[in-house]
């Protein structure tokens, strides 16, 4: 797992490849962030009313191999270039030219977080199991249903839920 000094370092390395490609960004005008929170996005961009951009970056980004951390980066410094906000048009034009230029990058609009990241979906903390039919039902988070399971049926059979041991 690099640091995120480490990880300024690429972000560096991504805006040279972006310029040597003749693309013009406003990199210069990028916060770069990290976000814990982010568990299903790996990045986004967001364009401020005052002309300034913030990238952020689940910090589960900095699991993955180089290339692609390389690949997010540019596909979010893209975003950054004029009309370029969605995946459309200007942005889809200047994804393939650095496909194009650099055949070790894949820039795409859309990345499987499970083939990039070392995934591991959040684990189960509740589990109830209907008393008829053995249906069990699992939860992560502290839900009305975890809450107040004695008021909840069981969708197949209507039967009552007792909590069971995970």
């Amino acid at each position: 797992m690099r640091t995120q000094e480490e990880f300024y370092t690429l972000f560096e390395r991504a805006n040279v490849y972006i310029l040597a490609s003749g693309i013009d960004t406003m990199y210069r005008g990028v916060a770069i962030s990290f976000s814990k929170r982010m568990k299903r996005t790996l990045a986004t961009t967001t364009k401020h009313s005052n002309g300034e951009y913030t990238i952020t970056f689940s910090e589960r980004l900095l699991e993955a191999d180089e290339n692609s951390c390389y690949n997010i980066i540019i596909h979010e410094i893209l975003h950054t270039c004029p009309d370029c906000m969605k995946h459309t048009g200007e942005w889809r034009k200047l994804a393939n030219v650095i496909n194009n230029k650099y055949p070790q990058f894949d820039i795409q609009r859309f990345v499987d977080i499970k083939s990039l990241v070392l995934y591991t979906p959040p684990a189960y903390k509740y589990a109830f199991k209907c008393k008829d039919c053995g249906k069990i039902v699992k939860r992560r988070i502290k839900s009305n249903f975890v809450k107040n399971y004695q008021d909840y049926r069981c969708g197949n059979c209507h039967g009552d839920f007792t909590p069971i041991s995970i």
